[in-house]
């Protein structure tokens, strides 16, 4: 159990620095160049995204790994955008998708 959270951890703690980082202006006042952003961030995400695929493909596979982070980062960004910029029905609806394809994924 624990080699499946610890990836999915990875990948929503990974996600929620990517959202962050593409908000950064909005939220922070924070205007880098792409430079500074790569050199500050960059390996730390490699590093979350890349250990996260290798230990969740090694317990369920390679390509389940994949969909299900995938579908972890795009709900974790569906949080954060209902957090900030505030609830919408077409949250909902993505969400609903989301949890239909990793339905048809994992059957």
């Amino acid at each position: 159990m624990t080699n499946i959270l610890i990836p999915l951890l990875f990948s929503i703690l990974a996600t929620s620095i990517v959202w962050l980082k593409q908000n950064a202006k909005s939220i922070f006042d924070l205007d880098y160049s792409p430079v500074i952003w790569w050199l500050l961030l960059g390996l730390a995400l490699e590093y979350l995204y890349l250990n996260a695929w290798w230990i969740l493909s090694d317990e369920i596979g390679a390509w389940k790994a994949y969909i299900s982070l995938m579908l972890m980062g795009t709900s974790t960004s569906i949080c954060w955008m209902s957090v900030y910029y505030g609830f919408d029905l077409k949250y909902i609806v993505s969400a609903l998708l989301i949890a239909g394809a990793g339905i048809v994924a994992f059957s």
